[in-house]
């Protein structure tokens, strides 16, 4: 995300209440809410259902069922790079990520509603409920989330393990393929679309109030309003960043999974005799 709006952020909360000149500070840190937003247009095109490939029932039926755990446990298994937790962890500190993630849209729309309000009020001096405690709580669940999730990796680029190391006994394997096509499912059910589609509603209505800012109409702007812009902008670009984020991290987990079971599937059969 753009550290400068971050960084306008964090201007806004010293200066808000104790500026006399609320007019000069909302032109100064405007136009960086407006290059921070706009730096997500056309991030969120459509792109294919994540899903785990292979026939997983096949694999369970051919491959595990007639293999003892002892004689796949040292076969080689694929990871997102740096995973050092097995599938069934990394798959359980996941999920709450994702479902946190699924709240993207409702983020963007309230921030788009409350733009388009400033649009039509054009005073800036409507009297608005602060979201502040809102945005703080937002931020500590979506920091302690992206922790959880850091710790689940290491320092290295390394993305080939072994089974032992991601699937600890053969009646293992289906919950593996049960969670992670949960997963897969829950991320799809995100509109990327809907997302695009509310990034361009934001970017205009930031255009407008850059217009009414320019022609005068916020000389009556409360420091509520200016919080809640600037912190407003922030937390959506923070929240688009995390679901591109996590979006990215299980089409990752769903193509280990996959290469792990093609990879396990090819070797076992290799080893059988003719």
């Amino acid at each position: 995300m753009d550290f400068n709006l971050k960084q306008q952020r964090e201007v806004v909360a010293l200066e808000a209440y104790g500026s006399s000149d609320l007019v000069g500070l909302v032109r100064r840190v405007f136009p960086t809410i407006q290059n921070g937003l706009a730096a997500f247009k056309d991030q969120f095109g459509q792109a294919p259902a994540i899903s785990i490939t292979g026939d997983q029932k096949a694999f369970l039926r051919d491959t595990i069922a007639k293999r003892t755990y002892n004689t796949l446990e040292p076969l080689s298994a694929y990871v997102p790079e740096g995973l050092k937790v097995s599938f069934m962890e990394y798959a359980t500190t996941l999920f709450p990520a994702v479902e946190h993630a699924m709240g993207s849209v409702s983020v963007i729309n309230t921030f788009a509603t409350f733009l388009a309000t400033l649009v039509s009020n054009k005073s800036s001096t409507l009297e608005t409920a602060s979201m502040k405690r809102i945005y703080t709580d937002l931020a500590k669940r979506r920091t302690e989330l992206a922790q959880n999730v850091a710790k689940c990796f290491n320092n290295t680029t390394k993305t080939d393990v072994h089974v032992e190391d991601v699937i600890k006994r053969n009646s293992e394997w289906a919950t593996v393929f049960e969670t992670v096509e949960a997963l897969s499912k829950d991320i799809n059910r995100i509109e990327r679309s809907l997302l695009q589609k509310k990034v361009a509603e934001c970017n205009d209505l930031l255009d407008r109030i850059g217009r009414l800012i320019g022609e005068g109409h916020f000389e009556k702007v409360s420091p509520e309003v200016i919080m809640d812009l600037s912190d407003g902008a922030f937390q959506v670009a923070a929240e688009l960043e995390f679901y591109s984020v996590i979006y990215y991290r299980v089409q990752a987990f769903t193509v280990a999974v996959s290469r792990t079971m093609e990879h396990v599937e090819k070797s076992t059969k290799e080893k059988t005799p003719a």
